[in-house]
């Protein structure tokens, strides 16, 4: 029931009180030290995760808490990029500029633990995924001209198993 604005430099705002959440750094427009907040998706009706955007990488992602004013900021997640949340975890991968490790990581809600889940492999590649928003699937698409067909493939995220694939053709 809360609601943010994010101004054009980062930072984020409660709307209604004005209270500042997350105070941005901008040092200039080629400044390797400025630090964006983006707000990534909400956890409940108390927490949302955010990401930190520098330049040209992210930073880290982070847990904001309205209940207690605090901004936890997940340790070791430089370069990660946030997914999606689910059952008390925050799903990311690890990006380095246009490559990646091709793992899906967990991050314990309440810990801020963060583990490997799930090594791809070389044919699938990390960031082609999506979650769904209620945070039960992972979702990606494959394209095949050859066939003229679109597919859309759901995976659980407890177990990366294919639960469904939807095939759409075309002419």
């Amino acid at each position: 029931g809360r609601k943010i604005s994010i101004s054009e430099y980062g930072n984020i705002r409660e709307i209604g009180s004005g209270y500042l959440l997350l105070n941005a750094v901008y040092d200039g427009p080629d400044s390797k030290g400025n630090v964006y907040y983006r707000y990534k998706f909400s956890v409940d009706g108390n927490r949302f995760v955010y990401d930190m955007l520098g330049w040209e990488w992210i930073w880290g992602i982070g847990v904001y808490d309205f209940t207690t004013g605090e901004a936890r900021d997940v340790p070791d997640t430089y370069n990660y990029a946030p997914m999606g949340y689910h059952d008390g975890k925050i799903y990311s991968y690890c990006s380095h500029y246009d490559d990646t490790d091709n793992i899906i990581y967990v991050t314990d809600i309440n810990t801020l633990e963060t583990k490997p889940l799930f090594e791809l492999d070389e044919h699938d590649m990390v960031y082609d995924y999506e979650m769904t928003s209620d945070g039960r699937f992972f979702l990606n698409t494959e394209y095949s001209p050859k066939d003229h067909t679109f597919t859309v493939i759901l995976r659980s995220t407890d177990t990366f198993e294919v639960v469904k694939e939807y095939v759409f053709e075309y002419i």
